[in-house]
């Protein structure tokens, strides 16, 4: 396989049964997420022009197809593993598989300097009714393979000891193996499990118990466990795999996003505990939304079934309801624009545009284009862009505050070229830091450092 093209070395990922045209026994974690797309392009479709926006994610969890299933829903089902990804060909044939842009540094391909001149006409076309800012989800309900209410608690963990768990020959726990366990307190950062159960004697035949050594506890992404994770007296659900127990949730996996203006306060939060009953809530602030449930009022959608019930942990649960809450009031806010036609512009392009209504600039995703080829003319739909991940959001805000404040500075004082160079870099090195930020406190630590590092740049003095 050529490199050039994503290629991999080793044995393939898929079971091919080239007779039927199907999958048989297919992915199990770890397996690459993007080896796999490419075997079931090239070996299940017969796809040779494709390109595949690489990804290091695995698949997440079991897929399983019977015979006979197309080639189209296996490459459909493990592109919709990926959180706003798209899959089409292109107008010369290419098969494309990549992200839809979610981020504010995502490239934007036309600035309102180009578009805006092109533009004959616009329209708005702002749907409220459809907005929803509650977003639930009820995932997989999780089919325990061993269940054990005798916990401690010890020193790195928790020890569990299951009656009916019999080791393997290698006194080990099989993967894939899911235990249940009710804790008898909350849990350390980064806490392992010691789990005691029975093996068989090899030479008495008969059952001895024995514990393992303590296992890692990670989150279904493979994230460390924080303090605290784990309430006293609740059941919670690992699976066991190559040497570490991940995390999945409790019976039914179940998560929320809700969008709110400000930080709940923990009585608030523990208000929405109850009435959801839910411990997975995300709380979405945005304190200029114009959808927040302070705005509003409190609108829910509650999504399960179907492909929502291979949501297989809490952790994704929650990924899978911010997707979802952003979804339903980001994509409602929208503009039609006709305008001179640009041929190779594409949906879910980004750009930016200053409005003729309001005059007010923001950055857009194209959703859809209607071309007129007899006036050369075309229609563009119009989504308002904002980002994925709120912590996005606070960065790029950051950033812009820091451009704006290093302008000022330079339209206030004079500096020569060494200065003027120094105060560039301060703000290169500033939005590097500010976008690896793991939180808004980072973010407004890093934002008055720099602003203080570009009052101590040398000015020329008269």
């Amino acid at each position: 396989m050529d490199a050039d093209k994503g290629g991999f070395k080793g044995r393939y990922t898929l079971e091919i049964d080239t007779s039927m045209k199907s999958v048989n026994d297919v992915i199990t974690k770890p397996v690459s997420w993007y080896n796999s797309v490419i075997d079931t392009i090239e070996q299940l479709c017969g796809i040779t022009d494709y390109i595949v926006e690489y990804s290091d994610s695995t698949i997440p969890y079991d897929l399983d197809f019977s015979a006979g299933t197309s080639a189209y829903e296996i490459l459909r089902e493990l592109v919709d593993l990926k959180v706003n990804w798209e899959m089409f060909f292109d107008i010369n044939g290419v098969l494309r598989i990549q992200s839809i842009p979610n981020l504010y540094e995502d490239t934007v391909v036309l600035n309102s300097d180009i578009i805006t001149p092109l533009v004959i006409s616009e329209s708005n076309n702002d749907s409220f009714s459809n907005v929803r800012n509650i977003t639930e989800i009820w995932g997989m309900s999780i089919d325990v393979s061993y269940y054990t209410e005798n916990c401690e608690t010890i020193s790195n963990g928790y020890k569990a000891v299951f009656s009916d768990l019999i080791f393997t020959d290698e006194k080990n726990i099989s993967n894939n193996t899911i235990l249940a366990i009710k804790v008898d307190d909350t849990n350390i950062k980064q806490p392992y499990i010691t789990v005691a159960a029975n093996y068989i004697d090899a030479d008495t035949q008969t059952k001895k118990e024995t514990s393992l050594e303590p296992i890692p506890i990670c989150t279904s992404s493979g994230n460390d466990i924080e303090a605290n994770l784990f309430k006293k007296d609740i059941s919670y659900c690992f699976k066991y795999y190559k040497g570490k127990f991940y995390y999945l949730g409790q019976f039914q996996v179940h998560g929320m996003c809700i969008e709110t203006e400000k930080n709940p306060t923990n009585d608030e939060k523990e208000l929405n505990r109850e009435k959801y009953n839910c411990e997975n809530i995300y709380y979405s602030v945005e304190p200029n939304s114009p959808y927040c449930i302070e705005k509003i009022g409190k609108r829910i959608q509650v999504l399960s079934g179907d492909d929502y019930e291979n949501i297989y942990s809490d952790e994704l649960a929650v990924e899978r309801a911010k997707l979802e809450n952003w979804k339903k009031t980001r994509r409602q806010e929208t503009i039609t624009l006709q305008m001179i036609d640009i041929p190779w512009i594409d949906v879910n392009c980004k750009i930016e545009y200053k409005s003729y209504v309001n005059g007010e600039t923001h950055q857009y995703i194209i959703k859809n284009i209607s071309s007129v080829t007899s006036d050369g003319t075309m229609t563009v739909e119009l989504m308002r862009f904002y980002p994925l991940y709120i912590l996005d959001a606070k960065c790029y805000d950051s950033v812009i505050e820091l451009e704006e404040y290093m302008n000022k500075l330079k339209s206030t004082y004079k500096y020569d070229i060494q200065g003027v160079n120094n105060l560039n870099k301060l703000l290169e090195d500033g939005t590097k830091e500010i976008y690896d930020a793991e939180n808004t406190e980072d973010i407004k630590t890093i934002l008055t450092s720099y602003k203080n590092k570009m009052d101590s740049v040398e000015k020329i003095k008269f």
